[in-house]
């Protein structure tokens, strides 16, 4: 995130949900982390601390980047007015 950014609305959209607040899920998230990617496994720690704190929207699905919006269905269509979807990879 960049420093002084706002985020106003967030929501994961994944064909295989991963629940942040399961120990089994996050130690299996965590064995992905090679013990030589530098600070990664203190950024997954704070990630996983600050989604299960404030748990965003989960959904489960494949979201095309150009059904991003409102007036569209499931999660795509909860994004509000004049915000932005993700950025085209």
């Amino acid at each position: 995130m960049v420093a002084g950014s706002i985020i106003a609305w967030r929501a994961k959209l994944d064909l295989d949900l991963l629940d942040v607040t399961s120990d089994d899920e996050v130690r299996w998230l965590s064995c992905l982390v090679w013990p030589d990617e530098g600070d990664r496994a203190g950024r997954l720690a704070a990630a996983v601390a600050a989604a299960s704190r404030d748990p965003p929207a989960v959904h489960h699905g494949d979201l095309p980047l150009q059904s991003v919006g409102p007036g569209r269905p499931g999660a795509a269509g909860r994004l509000p007015a004049g915000g932005r979807g993700p950025a085209p990879g």
